[in-house]
């Protein structure tokens, strides 16, 4: 989206006057720039935006493959092994970005999930600088990564990060067993990372949105749901533990799975299965129960005695008949504060969680699929440590970029909204006056950068009948679709640089963006 706020207060601007105060490309992500008061030196905040945008371009953490000249690869890797920028201020850029881009939402996904950064290929060149690198699963050296994933519920579009934790562990850190670590306080256990990042979400995001925490299993914590539930702060977690549920007598409790499988059922929905993860493509045929069930605290562990938890349990399983053979069926138990009485309550939840999937692919285009961070062959935990974050960032980027593009037509849809409360004129293409109009220009590209065809298409000719395509109401958007299934199928990527000139009649006000902004969608 492209917003046309209204212009400052005071003198009136000339007809040079710059289009944006600010402008945002695909729901204010694709082009927010990294800010933060925590690094106040200009220098290290350019070199910060300028190695996101590096890595973005290049779809790599690897400092010496998005870092094309000798100057900008010492630039990168001064910066990360600069003393005075710490992690905790790159972070704290993005979680700024992420807040203006919540701003005006009314309901926000925070979607959590814990993955692993292995660098064990690396440990001996981090030993060098490094004592004692840290440890991951398996002994090896790495770092865990917890992002807490922001994702639009109705659009279902992430905007970025309220929380980012990385820990690792010591080499000679006690066992679970020598630690008793079934009774251990849950802010001593690794555990409590999913109740600190849902309190950080709440806490980080606009007050006045709806949050929803989503979690997969490992976050069924019955901490969880005593301490992070408010009136505008939910959860909805995968249930795992055969959790104990009280009846209308306080002395009769019933498992949760039993319980389930008991209720009535309440509808049945089908959807279509992808092929992966070893399950065949298919039309999945669900069974849809919910109820309010009312949770009892375990009966050991440091949660012993606490007050039972009243929520509601969705549960959803595969009928037999469209399993496939040698195949289990997909079946989830979802608990939620949400309120969930009626069936189209119960699938906007299926909905919400199925979103999770995005923090999936973030990791796996951070990982693997992507940016190769594990590649990366920095000496020190700490300059790992900022260039995660960022790669995190940029990879959020070309997710979102990936997403705007649909595939199947090769069709890119752009907006231009109007914030301004008075109608705005967009110019049109006119040989007689000086400016060229509102146009885009359309680049594709291989993926050496070489240029394989160019095409500039305006928004609208000067033609009276088509006059209402050219005016955006007040407080109004309006949507532009650029066909490119014609386009030669060998390009890498699209680019769109869109250049506007738009006009207010009323206050007479011109806009015009000296520097066209560019957005780039991939092609493959």
């Amino acid at each position: 989206c492209i917003h046309l706020p209204p212009p400052p207060t005071g003198t009136p601007p000339s007809r040079s006057y710059p289009l944006y105060t600010s402008i945002y490309y695909f729901f204010y992500l694709c082009l927010m720039l990294l800010e933060t008061d925590q690094i106040r030196d200009p220098r290290l905040l350019r070199r910060l935006n300028l190695i996101c945008s590096q890595m973005v371009v290049h779809q790599s953490a690897i400092v010496n493959q998005f870092s094309k000249e000798h100057k900008e690869k010492m630039g990168a890797y001064r910066f990360l092994n600069n003393s005075s920028v710490s992690s905790d201020a790159i972070l704290s850029g993005l979680i700024h970005t992420c807040c203006k881009n919540a701003s005006g939402r009314k309901h926000l996904l925070c979607i959590q999930d814990t993955s692993e950064i292995n660098y064990e290929a690396h440990v001996e060149r981090m030993k060098k600088k490094t004592a004692s690198p840290g440890i991951v699963g398996q002994k090896q050296c790495g770092t865990f990564l917890h992002p807490v994933l922001v994702v639009d519920a109705s659009s279902h579009i992430p905007i970025g990060f309220s929380s980012v934790k990385q820990w690792n562990r010591s080499p000679a850190a006690l066992s679970r067993e020598e630690r008793n670590y079934r009774y251990q306080p849950i802010e001593e256990k690794e555990s409590y990372r999913w109740i600190e990042s849902g309190m950080a979400a709440s806490e980080q995001m606009p007050r006045d949105a709806v949050k929803t925490i989503i979690g997969d299993r490992e976050a069924d914590i019955f901490e969880l749901f005593s301490r992070i539930p408010t009136d505008n702060v939910h959860l909805l977690i995968r249930s795992v533990h055969e959790r104990n549920c009280r009846l209308d007598d306080p002395d009769c409790s019933v498992h949760l799975n039993t319980l389930m499988e008991q209720a009535v059922l309440r509808a049945e929905y089908s959807f279509e299965v992808l092929p992966g993860s070893g399950r065949k493509k298919r039309v999945a045929c669900m069974e849809l129960r919910f109820e309010r069930v009312t949770l009892c605290a375990p009966v050991n562990g440091p949660a012993k005695g606490s007050p039972p938890v009243s929520l509601y349990c969705i549960h959803v399983k595969e009928k037999s008949s469209s399993t496939p053979v040698n195949e289990s069926p997909i079946e989830w138990r979802l608990l939620t504060t949400h309120v969930v009485e009626t069936v189209e309550q119960a699938i906007e939840c299926i909905g919400w969680y199925r979103c999770r999937w995005l923090i999936e692919e973030l990791f796996r285009v951070l990982k693997r699929k992507g940016f190769m961070i594990e590649d990366a062959q920095l000496e020190t935990v700490s300059a790992l440590q900022k260039l995660i974050l960022i790669s995190l960032q940029a990879a959020l980027q070309v997710m979102v970029l990936k997403l705007s593009f649909d595939k199947e037509t090769k069709a890119i849809q752009l907006t231009l909204e109007n914030k301004y409360n008075a109608p705005i004129l967009l110019n049109p293409k006119s040989d007689d006056e000086s400016e060229k109009g509102t146009y885009y220009t359309i680049t594709l590209k291989d993926n050496s950068g070489t240029i394989l065809k160019n095409r500039e298409v305006y928004v609208y000719h000067q033609d009276l009948s088509r006059k209402g395509d050219f005016v955006i109401g007040a407080l109004q958007k309006q949507s532009y679709t650029l066909d490119l299934s014609t386009w030669a199928d060998s390009a890498y990527l699209v680019e769109v640089r869109l250049h506007v000139e738009a006009r207010n009649p009323t206050e007479k006000i011109h806009y015009i963006n000296k520097n066209d902004i560019t957005k780039v969608f991939l092609w493959k």
